[in-house]
């Protein structure tokens, strides 16, 4: 049996349980209860994970498999991930392959985690693939290979008709072109990406394609890309209609301004998001915004601030009518808050003297 390691404990997933089976009688909730395997799975009990899945029929008991792979991909266990996912004669969706390969990478099974590359359908999760691969080979010295394999990356990226998509991985491409030396080809392909965020259609993609290129060309020191992108994102952020998706893609741009280093930026644009949220009648859309700022708001170390916004989430989600809706916020914000709490008690023993 292996030796499962993770932070959440058994009577967290317990207090999961509770919380997923707290809906009307006549109702079931395959979702959430998939939710739950996958935290038992976290918390080091697996066979109790599965003991719920067996529940479960169709296609919610592959979906639930799914939950529970990748919960053991993360783990650092790809082989019993793949195994579950194989249960269904299933490869999986792409973020469960995904962490396949980077859980093969940071074993050093490179060779293992080509093997999975071809399991993917679309060509983006080939080549996100393909640069979790490049990333562990240059980390290792081996710069030549790895760039072989960033070359190749990027022949596939230029086959993507999908705009939004094409953008950000170029960018992300180009951030490892300047990482090997290369800073002309980051600077092109830069201005490549801005061009193909100019072109999508959807105004919530397209301010998050020119925050995810604004937030990648500050890493890079590319401050002219970096200010002229962001003031794009902003502004097709704004004008758009919808109060929730507004509020979402305000929420984007502030965690990006954020990974580029512009924190008071960033806490503005938190703010707005949430007099908007608190605006909007959409309940459980409400309820979800709430929860991507607590989740914006821990990553930057302001915990205290996103269990405040998991309270108001918690009350937005008890007003959901469908008793299934409902079951299914509630067990992600109180996933979301074991998560912070795991974080406070880790800050808290780093500071301990």
């Amino acid at each position: 049996k292996p030796e499962y390691r993770f932070q959440t404990t058994n009577s967290k997933a317990d207090r999961l349980l509770a919380v997923a089976e707290e809906i009307d009688s006549r109702s079931f909730n395959p979702s959430a209860l998939g939710k739950v395997a996958a935290a038992y799975t976290r918390a080091g009990d697996p066979e109790e994970g599965r003991s719920i899945v067996g529940k479960l029929e169709g296609h919610h008991r592959i979906r639930a498999n799914r939950e529970i792979a990748g919960a053991l991909a993360k783990a650092g266990h790809p082989d019993e991930a793949l195994e579950v996912l194989g249960e269904h004669g299933s490869s999986g969706p792409m973020s469960v392959l995904i962490q396949v390969v980077s859980a093969y990478v940071e074993k050093g099974e490179i060779e293992r985690a080509r093997a999975i590359l071809p399991m993917m359908d679309w060509r983006s999760d080939r080549v996100s693939g393909l640069l979790h691969i490049e990333s562990a080979l240059r980390k290792k010295g081996e710069a030549t290979i790895a760039r072989e394999a960033l070359d190749k990356a990027l022949r596939s990226t230029l086959l993507i008709d999908d705009s939004a998509v094409k953008a950000a991985l170029l960018m992300e491409i180009a951030k490892r072109m300047d990482a090997h030396g290369d800073s002309a080809s980051g600077i092109e392909l830069t201005r490549t990406a801005e061009k193909r965020a100019r072109e999508v259609r959807d105004p919530w993609a397209r301010a998050v394609a020119f925050s995810e290129i604004s937030a990648t060309a500050a890493e890079m020191g590319y401050e002219y890309a970096e200010s002229e992108s962001f003031v794009k994102a902003l502004t097709t952020a704004r004008g758009i209609e919808r109060v929730t998706v507004r509020a979402l893609a305000l929420t984007n741009i502030a965690d990006h301004r954020f990974a580029a280093g512009r924190h008071d930026e960033g806490h503005r644009l938190l703010s707005e998001a949430l007099n908007l949220a608190r605006s909007a009648n959409e309940r459980e859309e409400r309820t979800q915004i709430f929860c991507t700022l607590a989740q914006v708001h821990a990553g930057v170390g302001d915990l205290k601030k996103a269990r405040s916004v998991l309270r108001e989430a918690q009350a937005s989600a008890r007003s959901i009518p469908d008793p299934n809706d409902r079951s299914n916020a509630l067990a992600d914000i109180e996933l979301r808050r074991f998560r912070i709490g795991n974080q406070l008690r880790g800050d808290q023993a780093a500071n301990r003297p």
